[in-house]
């Protein structure tokens, strides 16, 4: 039951982040879905030759690798039209519908 409640939570989110630790990696058993992004894990702890699937983003919460990336990613993701205008995310952002519905009713 865990796991069907997993899945359509999986299934409704805006991203899923699927991680794999770099020093002992599992194989995925499915290709990343469309919101999906793939993070390797642990990349400190990887073993010599280690090569991350691609696409993914490689961290590391030792040393910071990777974390810029990873948000970068993240943002790219969720809020792609960052990329065409910077300035979105200048100052606050709503993020609850509550928060949307009050500026919508501000803006009237």
């Amino acid at each position: 039951a865990g796991m069907a409640r997993a899945e359509t939570a999986a299934f409704a989110a805006d991203l899923v982040l699927r991680t794999s630790p770099a020093a002992e990696p599992t194989p995925p058993t499915s290709p990343a879905g469309p919101t999906e992004l793939v993070v390797v894990t642990k990349a400190d702890l990887a073993p010599a030759g280690f090569k991350a699937p691609v696409g993914s983003v490689v961290t590391s919460a030792v040393n910071s690798q990777g974390i810029g990336e990873l948000a970068d990613a993240m943002m790219a993701r969720l809020v792609p039209e960052v990329r065409d205008d910077p300035s979105l995310l200048n100052g606050p952002v709503p993020f609850t519908l509550r928060q949307v519905a009050l500026i919508r009713n501000l803006a009237r």
